[in-house]
């Protein structure tokens, strides 16, 4: 009798574990991997492991969170496993000196505050065009302080579907010609292009 009891409470604790994990992975979406049994896709305690890059996943797409590498040049993949990345997050590359050039895929959406604040030997940015496998986004947002104090980034190519360049977005940058925005930006933060004491014109 005694046995039956103890075999029923140990069932009644399980399953409320359960219940438990199983609201944490409902409640948020980032501890769901749709890509977990991708090559190359990790767990640790810092989230989803993408080679160098930490990430997190929505409904719609992945987000990198991170990067722990120390490559000079950095392509930002167009999608993990079956995800699309869309967004790069704040702070993600902050203060990271050894970075020289990035590039970005098509279907990005947002590039978050402060995302690469810092980064003072970047020199090049790049947005990757669009091909069979990759839809360009239908968006693309630059928040506060997304590029501050890249001192070495003296040119930006921005592409035709920028809609949104956050307030002091390149604040202290070094571009040393005129800056060309493209017909879609709907919005421009104040000072987003303040202390670039070289650019010539917006």
């Amino acid at each position: 009798m005694k046995k039956s009891k103890c075999i029923s409470g140990l069932k009644s604790i399980a399953a409320i574990a359960v219940l438990l994990f199983g609201c944490m992975i409902i409640g948020d979406s980032s501890f769901v991997s749709q890509a977990e049994d991708t090559e190359n896709v990790e767990l640790d305690e810092d989230g989803f492991v993408y080679g160098d890059f930490r990430y997190g996943e929505g409904s719609r797409g992945a987000y990198i969170t991170a990067y722990k590498g120390t490559d000079t040049v950095v392509t930002i993949p167009a999608a993990i496993g079956d995800l699309p990345v869309i967004e790069i997050y704040s702070e993600a590359f902050k203060d990271n000196t050894t970075l020289t050039s990035v590039s970005f895929p098509p279907c990005l959406e947002e590039i978050g505050k402060n995302a690469f604040d810092g980064c003072s030997s970047l020199e090049t940015v790049e947005f990757r065009n669009a091909d069979d496998n990759v839809t360009e986004a239908e968006k693309l947002v630059f928040y506060e302080y997304a590029f501050a104090n890249c001192g070495n980034l003296r040119e930006i190519e921005f592409p035709e579907y920028t809609t949104e360049i956050g307030d002091y977005a390149f604040v202290s940058c070094g571009f040393d010609e005129a800056v060309v925005l493209p017909e879609s930006v709907k919005e421009l933060g104040q000072y987003a292009f303040s202390k670039c004491t070289d650019l010539t014109q917006i």
